[in-house]
């Protein structure tokens, strides 16, 4: 069975047409990590990298891990518990962060909030998303996300971590996306659900897929051109 670096918890990013997820116990089975188009297993750092492909209640589902601090085995399952940023983070498994000058590229002292880590590793997620064409990019992407959660994780003088080793200009790509994660902290909320362990387990983002957010753009578009176009009957004066 193929060990590969995970979380205690899953998280996913989900973008709902409707409205946020209502909470509730979900049944995750992790199918294998890190398998692209084709089936080719991509791995950074002695690490694999997402997309994770997992069922969610018997649905495929395609997700971005944000912990490394555990290990799971592809065919393993558990119960996990739905959670929103807009609806409460008292169920999650990160409660903010704070990075040290010199750690991770950062010349000052980083300090995030819990809302704020989330949105940072949601913003990251969906680069990953973005940029599934480019393997490289996405394990740098990844390796962000995991030091954002787990500070520290890479020695930036030598590359070395638990799993292997990063190159150097691969730590300093990481270090950029975890800096653009730390700027971009103020996304919307309504766009993550988070999906958390109720015991053994890894925590995960789903993102929706580029060209969906594309569609939904361009629906709200031609909604809002109609409504342009539909004039009142009458005015209708303000107090």
């Amino acid at each position: 069975m193929r060990k590969f670096r995970g979380l205690s918890v899953l998280l996913f990013l989900v973008l709902s047409f409707v409205g946020l997820a209502s909470a509730g116990d979900v049944t995750i089975v992790l199918v294998n990590p890190g398998t692209w188009d084709g089936g080719t297993d991509y791995a950074m750092g002695g690490a694999y990298v997402g997309p994770y492909n997992i069922t969610v209640n018997g649905q495929a589902e395609a997700v971005i891990c944000d912990d490394a601090e555990s290990v799971v085995n592809s065919g393993d399952s558990w119960t996990a518990v739905t959670s929103t940023i807009a609806g409460g983070l008292s169920q999650v498994r990160w409660t903010g962060v704070n990075i040290g000058a010199g750690v991770d590229g950062n010349t000052s002292t980083e300090s995030l909030t819990q809302h704020q880590e989330y949105e940072a590793i949601q913003y990251l997620a969906f680069l990953i998303m973005g940029n599934l064409s480019k393997p490289v990019t996405v394990g740098e992407i990844q390796w962000a996300i995991w030091d954002l959660t787990d500070p520290g994780l890479v020695n930036q003088s030598t590359g070395k971590e638990t799993w292997g080793t990063l190159t150097s200009a691969e730590i300093t790509s990481m270090d950029s996306y975890i800096q653009q994660g730390i700027s971009n902290d103020g996304g919307s909320s309504s766009q993550i659900v988070i999906y958390t362990p109720t015991g053994y387990g890894q925590e995960y983002i789903l993102t929706p897929e580029p060209a969906s957010l594309t569609l939904l753009g361009t629906g709200l578009l031609a909604v809002a051109a109609g409504l342009r176009r539909k004039k009142p009957s009458r005015a209708v004066s303000s107090v």
